[in-house]
């Protein structure tokens, strides 16, 4: 728990289309790396030392980030509909 927020309870329905949408989209990739870069400068810190270990192989950098990248994505879009459910109760 970070500054009296907890991360969202992602909702199962979510979980599939956003995996579909981030994996089969490799724009929408690039636009999450983005949002984490100026977003979460914390957790691109971390990815940047992923990709900098001259000892991790690209296939093993490549699945770090993507998975970072998924699930970044995934708890911004939870936040969201939360947000949206919060606004119409």
């Amino acid at each position: 728990m970070l500054n009296n927020q907890r991360l969202p309870k992602v909702h199962p329905d979510l979980l599939s289309s956003t995996l579909q949408s981030i994996c089969g989209n490799s724009r929408l990739a690039k636009e999450t790396y983005a949002l984490i870069r100026d977003e979460n400068p914390v957790l691109w810190a971390l990815i940047q030392v992923v990709i900098d270990d001259e000892n991790k192989s690209m296939k093993f950098k490549q699945g770090y980030c993507k998975a970072a990248a998924q699930f970044y994505y995934l708890l911004s879009t939870q936040v969201e509909c939360n947000e949206l459910n919060n606004e119409y109760e």
